[in-house]
C-alpha cells in the first residue's frame, strides 16, 4: 500500500516517460477523448476509460465499464488499489506507478515541460527561464502561458503569475493559484474569469512566479484545464 503524504506523492509515468501528478483531492481521469487528465490517443482506448481516485487512504483504479478493459499487473480489473511498481495497461499504453519525494516530482515535471516545449531535454534552463526555491521566471517566447498553466496545474503550486509587457511599461498582469488552480486574476481594469482570458492572449512579455503569494480574493471557481479549454475554444473562433 502507498499513501500520499508531504514527503511522498505518486506519478503514473506513461507515454516516453511523461509524468501525470496523482492528487488526493481531485480525481483523474483516463480516456481518449481530450477533455481526460490523462489523453490516450488510441482507438482501443474508450472516451473516458477509467479513473484514478482517492478512497480511505489509497489510490484506486477504477474501470469505466470500458470496452476492452483495464488490466494491473496483467489481470483485468473492476477496481484495484494501486501500489508501488504497478503496471496499469489501458489499450496499447502502459502507465507505470512510482513513488517519489516532493522534490522530484517537480523536477520531473518541469523537465518534461521544458523538453516538449523546446524538443530538447533541459534541466531548468531554456531559453533563459530560470527556476530557484523561491519560484521561476523567463520569457513568452520560451513557454505559452497555456504550458505555465500547466506546470503549475500539475505541480500543484500557490503562488502568484506575473505576466509583464515590455511595450507597455508599468502595466502587468496577476494570475493567483492554490493548489494549481486559479484563485483570483487582473489585468488592467478587469479582474476574474474575464481577465484569466485576456492574459491567456498575450504572446509576448516576460513572466515571473512567485511562491507563497496569497490572493486577495476568490474570484475564479472553475478549474484550471476547463478554463484552458474555454479559452483555446475562444481563440479558435477568433482565428475564424
Amino acid at each position: 500500500m502507498v499513501s500520499s503524504n508531504s514527503e511522498t506523492e505518486l506519478l503514473l509515468i506513461y507515454d516516453q516517460g511523461k509524468p501525470f501528478r496523482l492528487n488526493k483531492h481531485r480525481t483523474a481521469t483516463v480516456g481518449r477523448e481530450k477533455y481526460n487528465d490523462i489523453i490516450l490517443n488510441n482507438l482501443l482506448v474508450s472516451r473516458q476509460h477509467a479513473l484514478v481516485t482517492w478512497e480511505n487512504g489509497e489510490f484506486i483504479v477504477k474501470d469505466l465499464k470500458s470496452q476492452n478493459g483495464t488490466f494491473v499487473n496483467d489481470k483485468r480489473i473492476e477496481k484495484e488499489v494501486l501500489q508501488q511498481g504497478d503496471v496499469i495497461k489501458i489499450g496499447g499504453f502502459e502507465l507505470h506507478v512510482q513513488a517519489v519525494s516532493q522534490n522530484a516530482i517537480e523536477e520531473m515535471l518541469f523537465s518534461e515541460r521544458l523538453r516538449t516545449s523546446s524538443k530538447e531535454t533541459v534541466k531548468y534552463s531554456v531559453k533563459g527561464m530560470k527556476v530557484s526555491e523561491d519560484g521561476f521566471s523567463g520569457n513568452l517566447t520560451s513557454l505559452s502561458l497555456a504550458e505555465i498553466v500547466q506546470i503549475i496545474n500539475q505541480s500543484l503550486k500557490n503562488g502568484r503569475l506575473t505576466i509583464f509587457q515590455e511595450a507597455e511599461q508599468g502595466i502587468h498582469a496577476d494570475i493567483y493559484f492554490h493548489d494549481g488552480e486559479f484563485v483570483h486574476a487582473q489585468f488592467k481594469k478587469i479582474s476574474g474569469l474575464e481577465a484569466v482570458f485576456a492574459i491567456l492572449r498575450l504572446k509576448e512579455g516576460k513572466f515571473e512566479f512567485k511562491n507563497g503569494v496569497i490572493a486577495p480574493e476568490k474570484t475564479i471557481h472553475e478549474s484550471a484545464m476547463k478554463i484552458l479549454l474555454e479559452a483555446h475554444r475562444l481563440m479558435d473562433e477568433e482565428k475564424r
